[in-house]
């Protein structure tokens, strides 16, 4: 396993690492014991957990690497090109796994999110008013996938043939909401990306909720609540 996927698989356990820690982890992970790994590590509880493992700790996602390997998914750590700018801040910078563009994390996005179960003045609204104001922007959307408002702003956007990002709460394997699989293929065809903070076999927690919204959060310029 290279440096990288194995920093990766140490960040899925999970470990909370601060950005020194990931680019040291990432030069010199492959020079240090297992059972060691966790003397580099600030976060008490996370190296607790490293210390107290009884076995390589990566050897249970290398079929979740081999996954990524197997199909072009991009995996972006802190500090590469694409990597964006406003995540260096969090005091424990994800690593992503994109589908699609990864030129886009840097762009000037608008997030727009808003209820599961929009009402019909919402939805006329987003295909009529909302339309026209993302065909006139040169902005990209992002939002977080569900359904409801989030998949109205992805589909808006494709149909004016602009960019949109959607935030998993799950892994790229295991997308959530399942109606959102529909969605993958024409987000990523419209220029637009799908990311995940989590490895790849991740099943939805509530807590997933959360970590994905911060994400949404930092990354956009600003926040438009449609309904809610």
């Amino acid at each position: 396993m290279k440096n990288r996927d194995l920093v990766m698989c140490l960040y899925w356990l999970p470990v909370k690492l601060t950005l020194p820690e990931i680019v040291f982890l990432t030069k010199y992970i492959d020079q240090i014991p297992f059972s060691e790994v966790g003397n580099y590590i600030k976060h008490e509880a996370s190296r607790e957990y490293i210390t107290e493992l009884k076995k390589n700790w990566f050897n249970q996602y290398e079929k979740e690497i081999h996954w990524l390997n197997q199909r072009s998914i991009f995996k972006v750590f802190p500090l590469d090109e694409h990597y964006p700018q406003t995540f260096l801040k969090l005091k424990y910078p994800p690593l992503l796994t994109v589908l699609g563009s990864v030129s886009i994390l840097n762009c000037l996005s608008l997030a727009v999110v808003g209820s599961r179960q929009p009402s019909s003045w919402a939805l006329d609204w987003m295909r009529r008013d909302f339309h026209k104001f993302i065909n006139s922007e040169d902005v990209v959307t992002l939002s977080g996938g569900a359904r409801g408002i989030d998949q109205e702003v992805h589909r808006t956007s494709i149909a004016c043939q602009k960019p949109t990002i959607c935030f998993l709460p799950s892994g790229l394997a295991k997308v959530y909401p399942p109606t959102l699989l529909n969605w993958l293929e024409p987000i990523v065809e419209a220029g637009g990306a799908i990311v995940s903070q989590f490895s790849p076999y991740t099943k939805i927690y509530k807590s997933h909720f959360h970590k994905r919204n911060q994400l949404i959060a930092n990354l956009s310029r600003a926040t438009f609540v449609v309904e809610a």
